[in-house]
């Protein structure tokens, strides 16, 4: 399961309430947490439905910044602001109340799981404090880093995240996961976008060696 940001969060919290019947193979978290706290919001959460489209826009549109990043960081947040602009009052602050509501991952729950933390060493919305938070919850798991991506490298850096996606999938077929056994021919006629697994997997053993530190 890939999530970032908000995403990555509902996805911690998603494994975690189904651990004693497991849903979850493993998991891929970008620029996410684990902690609601980290926005400094949760006394305030209780009154965003009350709040008009405008201002709960404001509010999200504060942790975009678009001073001096390339063009397709440029382009990931012109498309987010669309997407943003499409949305209802309701269906922003039912997101922004979800995002800052008093709520924590308890980690220790999913120490069976495989995760890998997915992120960037440039500018974006959460702090670096967040960042080392992330790794000492999950001491194992495997660290995939990009240069440069912002808020939304799913989007501005999508060939290094789908390779990184495509890496820890191949890792679950050849059985590297403690959790949730795959089945033999699990990957006949699986499609990661348009193209068999096998076929990815021919790919990527180029870049083996360069990836090693995320096989394990």
């Amino acid at each position: 399961m890939f999530g970032a940001s908000l995403g990555g969060f509902l996805a911690q919290k998603f494994a975690e309430s189904t651990v004693n019947c497991p849903r979850v193979a493993s998991l891929v978290l970008c620029n996410t947490f684990t902690d609601t706290t980290v926005f400094s919001y949760s006394d305030s959460a209780a009154v965003f439905w009350i709040l008009p489209s405008l201002v709960l826009k404001k509010m999200v549109m504060g942790n975009f910044t678009a001073f001096r990043v390339d063009s397709r960081i440029a382009d990931s947040i012109d498309f987010m602001v669309e997407r943003l602009e499409s949305l209802s009052q309701k269906e922003l602050a039912s997101r922004l109340t979800m995002n800052c509501v008093s709520c924590y991952v308890e980690p220790q729950k999913l120490s069976g799981l495989s995760v890998t933390i997915l992120d960037v060493f440039d500018d974006y919305a959460l702090s670096n404090a967040v960042r080392e938070e992330m790794y000492k919850c999950y001491p194992s798991a495997k660290l995939a880093h990009l240069k440069s991506g912002g808020n939304f490298p799913y989007l501005s850096r999508s060939d290094e995240v789908n390779l990184h996606l495509q890496v820890s999938a191949l890792s679950m077929e050849q059985g590297r996961s403690r959790h949730l056994p795959l089945p033999p021919n699990w990957g006949e006629g699986i499609y990661i976008g348009r193209r068999k697994r096998k076929e990815i997997y021919q790919e990527l053993k180029v870049f083996e060696k360069g990836y090693s530190s995320i096989l394990g």
